[in-house]
């Protein structure tokens, strides 16, 4: 496996000329950080990438200085009137549930913005009370739809009023971009895009930070977390420099996050204790309910489940009391997986339904999917198998609802899996083939090796591949096998000249189109529609290559079917495909002839390692590989059906692997 050097330079633009204290810290971060490289796997490209986003945060030394230089909106936050809940001028009242929300205090603004709306109103003023009132919306915004929330604000975004005045509309955008993320991520970034853009044309320094650190995590759900890693690291960055407290929580939170997803408990711990320890500090600050949610996830990976349960009972009951509905759902499917792990799998089921019935309340889709998806598990487990289907596709219509693009193959290939044990494999094929279109769709735009890398930890494919298998259908299965392998023998039986290049400025509208249609993708249950789709995809992502100067790769290709496959293999060829499990291989042998599958008695660790035994004794003749004598043998000798097939080649034979 190849390796990836990569360095990390400090963007410009957060050498912020204001303090010059805060460009010779920068400054001084930039060396060090130049000076760490990272030599990883293509496959931890996540990891590396976030590892170099918090280099700079986790640096102590660094983290301490940013923190103590007292920035304008610090010593301005000293200089508050005493008690101004108090106050009856409406403006008073309105910056200090301003300061609260940039705190993420929601339940200390609400009334605050509420008293601030009521006489704004007394008064005539219909941009300050609309104002207030957004103001109160999004920090009750828990207690209430996120769907109908969203759609007042849009209406507010096209209200004369909120067209006219780029502060509003800012504001607007902003408490619209915070609710989109949890029904519909395309328009959290159309939000955040213009909210980034009105902010800089203001000179809002602090929004402008926020903006770009949300589009870090929007680009995670697009599925490029390189991407999502920089923009989220340097957000965190600026925030530190500013003094947005209540952003530099959340964005700890989110590279946390990150973290975890990848499996570095530890590194994750470290964030969220940062993220609780700021938040904790400031007796003003909302509770960082994200912190509590990862970092209990941290501990008990990390095999600490009373630490762990301990601390997501008490945010429970926090959550609770706030009325934090989406954070109460998302802490019982955390309580829930404990009490599973401790073989207690009626509380867990208990846990969920309570969780789904919180989340569905709200419409919070993503975390109502995430609980079902884990329902249709346990009752699976159980062998309740009409209550796991019924939760899977209500999970399912969930995540398409969302369009979570992470989510949605993962939600059709449980389903799948369920129609398959109830007999149903017609429609397990078709669930199982939506979810690796699905796929496909979201990483298409990937070199094959990269690609491969992805849909090879898929249990979509395997599962699939299983049940191909057992149906002996052997040209299903191979395809299965293609897909996995990202289309490599099909870019080699026939080679593509790229197009001519765009332009860079198309790039912007193309981004929009491959959105646009990875969306339909997910939610259509329609094999035409969805090649329809898939076609018109892999043009516009290819056109979206040529316009950032990447034409060299070649016009993404469909899956070699087998018949093409036989058709150019030589009379004295055979091809192997292996998909290696526990605790049996399988073996696709095609020959121009035909094609067998075979089980072998070997499992995914002894065949690699006779693999490598044989690669070690290969020859090299003419640009063949050819195997050394009795090779193949040695490879699969406790499997006597499978040896005549060494025999099929010959000794002069080409065996390709």
């Amino acid at each position: 496996m190849g390796t990836r050097h990569a360095s990390y330079k400090l963007p410009e633009k957060l050498l912020y000329q204001r303090d010059s204290r805060v460009s010779e810290i920068f400054d001084e971060l930039a060396k060090e950080v130049q000076s760490l490289r990272l030599e990883t796997a293509k496959g931890l490209g996540f990891g590396a990438a976030l590892v170099m986003a918090v280099a700079i945060p986790v640096w102590p030394h660094a983290y301490s200085r940013l923190r103590s230089i007292p920035t304008p909106e610090q010593i301005n936050a000293n200089r508050r009137f005493q008690h101004p809940e108090r106050s009856t001028d409406p403006q008073v009242l309105l910056a200090e549930a301003n300061r609260f929300f940039w705190l993420n205090n929601g339940p200390k603004a609400a009334p605050l913005y509420e008293k601030a709306e009521s006489l704004f109103a007394q008064r005539g003023d219909a941009r300050n009370g609309l104002y207030a009132k957004i103001g109160r919306l999004r920090s009750q915004a828990e207690t209430m739809s996120f769907v109908d929330l969203s759609r007042f604000l849009q209406d507010q975004l096209d209200s004369p009023i909120t067209r006219n005045d780029a502060q509003l509309r800012l504001w607007c955008l902003a408490a619209k971009g915070y609710t989109d993320i949890e029904i519909d991520y395309r328009a959290e970034k159309r939000d955040w895009l213009e909210a980034e853009q009105i902010a800089n044309e203001l000179g809002d320094e602090r929004w402008s930070t926020r903006a770009s650190g949300e589009l870090g995590v929007i680009a995670f759900l697009e599925g490029d977390s390189w991407k999502a890693a920089k923009l989220l690291g340097a957000a965190l960055l600026s925030t530190m420099a500013n003094g947005d407290e209540g952003g530099e929580i959340r964005f700890l939170e989110m590279l946390g996050n990150g973290m975890e997803e990848v499996n570095r408990h530890s590194e994750a711990l470290m964030l969220f204790q940062k993220a609780i320890t700021l938040a904790e500090a400031d007796t003003d600050s909302g509770l960082p309910f994200m912190a509590y949610e990862g970092k209990a996830k941290a501990l008990a990976a990390l095999g600490k489940p009373d630490e762990a349960k301990a601390m997501l009972e008490d945010a429970f009951a926090k959550a609770r009391s706030q009325q934090k509905q989406g954070h109460a759902a998302q802490l019982l499917i955390i309580l829930s997986k404990l009490a599973a792990q401790e073989g207690h799998p009626q509380q867990a089921i208990l846990d969920l339904e309570n969780a789904g019935q919180l989340a569905a309340g709200v419409r919070f889709y993503r975390i109502e999917a995430d609980a079902m998806f884990e329902l249709a598990k346990l009752y699976r487990d159980s062998g309740d198998l009409a209550n796991a289907e019924s939760r899977a596709t209500q999970g399912l219509i969930a995540s398409q609802l969302v369009g979570d693009r992470y989510y949605v193959p993962r939600n059709l290939t449980v389903l799948a899996d369920l129609r398959a044990r109830r007999g149903h494999f017609t429609d397990a094929e078709d669930l199982y083939e939506q979810a690796e279109d699905v796929i496909d769709g979201i990483i298409g735009a990937d070199d094959s090796y990269w690609n491969s890398s992805i849909a090879a930890a898929s249990q979509t494919y395997l599962q699939h591949f299983q049940l191909l298998v057992k149906l002996g259908d052997t040209a299903g299965a191979f395809r299965v096998i293609e897909g996995v392998r990202g289309r490599t023998l099909a870019t080699a039986l026939q080679d593509r000249k790229t197009a001519s290049s765009s332009t860079p400025a198309q790039t912007t509208v193309l981004d929009a189109d491959v959105a646009a249609i990875q969306t339909r993708l997910m939610q259509s249950a329609d094999p035409a529609e969805r090649q329809q789709l898939l076609d018109t995809l892999a043009e516009y992502e290819w056109r979206s290559r040529l316009a950032w100067n990447k034409g060299e790769h070649r016009f993404p290709t469909k899956s070699a079917p087998l018949y093409q496959v036989q058709d150019r293999l030589k009379p004295d060829e055979l091809l192997l495909e292996y998909v290696l499990d526990e605790p049996n291989s399988i073996c696709i042998v095609v020959s121009p002839h035909g094609a067998e599958l075979h089980v072998l008695p070997v499992g995914r660790k002894q065949l690699s390692s006779a693999g490598r035994l044989w690669i070690g004794r290969r020859t090299r003749v003419s640009g063949n590989v050819r195997p050394a004598k009795n090779s193949l043998r040695e490879i699969r000798r406790s499997d006597a059906t499978t040896r005549r097939d060494s025999r099929c080649a010959g000794q002069n034979g080409c065996l390709l692997i």
